[in-house]
């Protein structure tokens, strides 16, 4: 399928129509339910709705999963989308038929009809919890962490950056050359990165292996994954758990051959693995 629209990722564009109009319509048939003069009025176009959001709901799980093979797969948020799109199904059948059913004015409703506005109320309460939890975990999955990160230092008016506060884990000082890194199946960046003391040595890595200072060992290169905790789609957790680490296998599991996340690995490079 499609998983891209003028060159943006499809999911998140579609997953607007999902927490818009799943809502809309579960309000919309809950009213139905209690007040029965609307329902010949506002049926039909509830059920118009109710398809465009349901659709949408499976649309937008497909290009979450695109999506996931090049960023990672957030967890918590897949599996609330999975189980809205699957619900937003049921909920068609059943809020859909029902829509039909009282699309027009009876004086003599019939008792199916009216349990079965019930059930289409009940799955109405379920959907907007499902599309609240489902929402909520994807922003926390891209934003989490990013209000609270500390801003770079404002130049002063001199021109001079302020100086950093120093960092709770020492880190060995990092010098720029200009030779040329030893190429990696990765990717090699236009400038080596290299410490003072030359190549890095695992044991340094593991001495920085908390959330002030991550670093990560990958396919021969040493890697400062700090200021990419909070910023990784696949929420935090995922990079906490590579600090100090040689994580060759689990970036090369998630990430092996896609050009976005191995790009972004470059700009985080900080030398060779000794």
């Amino acid at each position: 399928m499609v998983d891209a629209v003028f060159g943006l990722p499809l999911h998140p564009l579609v997953v607007h129509a999902v927490v818009v109009l799943l809502p809309l319509v579960a309000l919309g048939v809950i009213a139905l339910v209690l007040m029965p003069r609307w329902r010949a009025r506002f049926a039909v176009p509830l059920l118009g709705l109710l398809v465009v959001g349901a659709v949408s709901a499976v649309v937008a799980m497909l290009a979450g999963d695109a999506l996931a093979e090049v960023v990672g797969v957030p967890g918590t948020h897949r599996t609330w989308g999975v189980t809205l799109a699957f619900t937003a199904v049921g909920y068609l059948a059943a809020a859909g038929a029902w829509l039909w059913w009282v699309r027009e004015a009876d004086d003599e409703p019939s008792r199916a009809r009216e349990v079965l506005g019930w059930l289409a109320a009940v799955l109405s309460m379920a959907v907007l919890v499902l599309t609240v939890l489902a929402g909520h975990s994807g922003s926390a999955a891209v934003w989490s962490g990013v209000a609270d990160a500390t801003p770079s230092p404002a130049p002063t008016m001199s021109g001079e950056a302020s100086p950093s506060p120093p960092s709770a884990t020492p880190s060995p000082s990092v010098e720029r050359t200009d030779s040329t890194a030893t190429p990696s199946r990765f990717g090699s960046p236009p400038a080596t990165t290299t410490t003072g003391d030359g190549p890095i040595t695992m044991a340094t890595v593991e001495a920085n292996a908390t959330a002030d200072s991550c670093w990560a060992a990958i396919d021969g290169f040493v890697y400062d994954l700090t200021d990419w905790i909070a910023r990784h789609p696949g929420g935090p957790d995922r990079i906490l758990a590579l600090c100090g680490t040689d994580a060759t296998a689990a970036f090369t599991a998630q990430h092996d051959g896609d050009a976005p996340p191995t790009a972004q690995l470059e700009l985080l490079r900080l030398g060779p693995l000794a």
